[in-house]
């Protein structure tokens, strides 16, 4: 078995390779077996699109196919996103597409809410508007950017921002799914509405744990219905974000197929991701024999990226040889 790869080749993540040729061989262009789609969304133009689109069609023809350049748009273009996840009635924030101050004037959005780009990531081009005097502020913003970036289906949308506030701090939590499996889940935690894991504090140590275990609880609860949300997108190897609000209602958001896991250039071990900051690294490290009793899955399948990308891959390959019996 081989395997070969369409894209902009991002590089390879912290035991990423190892775990993939382990399950699927050598990577090799003559004909291959599987094909992986590997990109970094935030690189790509329309025109990369198609280029990969027919690379990966000349390749795939009988082929299994990792994360389809047919259904980029999801990963790219978080309103592509939105629209098929109501298609599968997968829960997700109200929103609409505007291009005018005049558009956000008269949605029918409720007062906080975000405006953004659709096609950029970790909170670049997304501004918080709590009146019609923040739009009058960060529209002139939010053009300059729109007009300054490329990138794949580049839209403007406004979001509803749900309250995922506990004690004093909102969550958010990033979800690793392949196949049919879930492989790793984690919280992340933020002052501010940008929940990202660069915003960890000291103070946030007990709802670190507490989240983290209360996301392990949602995930065995909610399995099927999160793994639905990347498979009714046509994809298959995806990070996910999801939130919750205060009655735990699972709200999802976007999907990244290059998920950051660290990177053996800038990036070190022992986790490689997170990386920093330095007060939850070295926390994690200091205190892990008291803090893997508490949250085992956060060190094993998350930390651990060997582990975590052995078990993507494996079920990965579990899901080839389902689709290889369905077409024998």
């Amino acid at each position: 078995m081989s395997f070969a790869t369409v894209g902009n080749d991002p590089y390879w993540r912290p035991g990423e390779l190892e775990a993939c040729s382990e399950f699927f061989g050598e990577e090799s262009h003559k004909d291959p077996r599987v094909v992986i789609v590997r990109n970094n969304t935030e690189g790509i133009t329309n025109h990369d699109a198609k280029i990969f689109l027919a690379k990966e069609n000349a390749l795939s023809n009988g082929k299994y196919v990792i994360n389809s350049m047919n259904s980029f748009a999801h990963t790219a273009c978080k309103i592509s996103c939105f629209n098929q996840w109501s298609e599968a009635s997968i829960n997700h924030p109200k929103f609409v597409e505007f291009s005018t101050k005049e558009d956000l004037y008269n949605c029918d959005l409720t007062f906080p809410y975000l405006i953004r780009l659709n096609n950029l990531a970790t909170g670049e081009g997304t501004y918080l508007v709590h009146s019609e005097s923040d739009i009058e502020k960060y529209f002139p913003i939010l053009m300059e950017k729109f007009n300054s970036v490329g990138g794949y289906k580049k839209k403007l949308f406004a979001i509803e921002l749900i309250d995922t506030k506990r004690e004093g701090c909102y969550i958010s939590y990033r979800i690793a799914i392949a196949g049919d499996s879930v492989i790793s889940a984690y919280a992340r935690i933020s002052e501010d509405w940008l929940a990202i894991t660069s915003r960890f504090k000291t103070d946030y140590k007990s709802l670190f744990v507490q989240e983290n275990k209360r996301i392990q609880r949602i995930v065995q609860e909610n399995r099927d219905e999160i793994c639905r949300s990347i498979s009714c997108l046509g994809l298959n190897h995806q990070g996910l974000d999801l939130i919750l609000d205060k009655h735990e209602k699972m709200y999802f958001i976007e999907v990244q197929p290059f998920y950051f896991c660290g990177n053996i250039n800038r990036t070190q071990p022992p986790f490689w991701n997170p990386y920093k900051p330095k007060e939850l690294v070295s926390w994690l490290v200091n205190e892990k024999n008291d803090l893997y009793k508490e949250i085992p899955e956060y060190y094993d399948n998350w930390l651990d990226k060997m582990n975590h990308f052995r078990l993507a891959y494996k079920s990965l390959k579990k899901s080839y040889n389902v689709w290889a019996e369905s077409v024998t």
